[in-house]
């Protein structure tokens, strides 16, 4: 039996609609919340990716950690940012929140291969949708771009932790995958991407989640979320139902096979 490194936990199982693959983001490991508030919302069945992107127990552990000159200059400058955003915090602990990033960051990427190839060798009738919020949105990009599966009706990000540029590279790879495009919900409200992302990323570029994509076969849905305030917003709830039951509709009278 392979092993992998992430859990996969259910909901809905009963639904009948296009089943929806839920990636959260950064600090999400062992929770559920993303997975109750999707099946919730949209009535459909979920699958979440309980990935290592580490919570808030790991910030506590193994308080030692090698440290580059480069690393701390950016640990430094998030310090600064998060004292400026109201949090409490001690430069060893921005140390250990920078290098779970990174890790993160690493595992995210990994994560998305794993789950390219699996879905593409196993996945060859039914229909589902991506969607991933921060990391999550990052991961369910790439998955995007390494996938050989038709059945992808289409890629939801919600504040999606990854540049423009890349995103849009990936939304042109290929033009059949998804069938019904890409949803990019954005903030330009949102602190977490503005500041600590770019410092987290050594990069002045701005992520895909503080704006529109520019990509090719995109929806772009704007919103004036802060970073976590994305999950369990009513009003985002009812666009996001909204949009999946389009996308159901469209499959059903559309794409289903007869």
């Amino acid at each position: 039996m392979k092993k992998f490194p992430f859990k996969v936990k259910t909901f809905n199982m009963n639904s009948k609609k296009i089943p929806i693959i839920v990636i959260p983001g950064f600090m999400t490991a062992d929770d559920d919340e993303w997975g109750r508030y999707i099946a919730r919302t949209t009535k459909s069945p979920v699958y979440v990716i309980d990935w290592s992107s580490y919570n808030k127990l790991d910030i506590v552990k193994n308080r030692t950690t090698t440290t580059s000159f480069s690393s701390l200059i950016s640990t430094t400058a998030i310090t600064k940012i998060l004292i400026g955003l109201g949090v409490v915090l001690t430069a060893a602990f921005a140390r250990r929140l920078y290098h779970l990033w990174s890790k993160a960051c690493e595992n995210a990427d990994i994560v998305a291969s794993i789950l390219a190839k699996e879905i593409s060798e196993h996945n060859n009738n039914e229909p589902f949708i991506l969607l991933g919020h921060s990391l999550g949105g990052r991961i369910v990009s790439n998955i995007t771009d390494k996938i050989n599966n038709e059945n992808l009706m289409c890629t939801i990000t919600l504040a999606g932790a990854i540049s423009k540029t890349e995103f849009n590279k990936i939304t042109r790879s290929k033009d059949k995958i998804p069938a019904m495009g890409y949803i990019n919900y954005h903030s330009d409200s949102d602190e977490i991407l503005k500041k600590i992302y770019r410092v987290a990323n050594s990069s002045d570029e701005k992520p895909l989640g503080l704006d529109r994509s520019n990509g090719y076969r995109v929806i772009e849905r704007k919103y004036r979320l802060g970073h976590k305030d994305y999950l369990n917003n009513g009003q985002l709830g009812i666009d996001l139902r909204e949009m999946i039951t389009r996308i159901q509709y469209i499959y059903d009278t559309e794409i289903k096979p007869s």
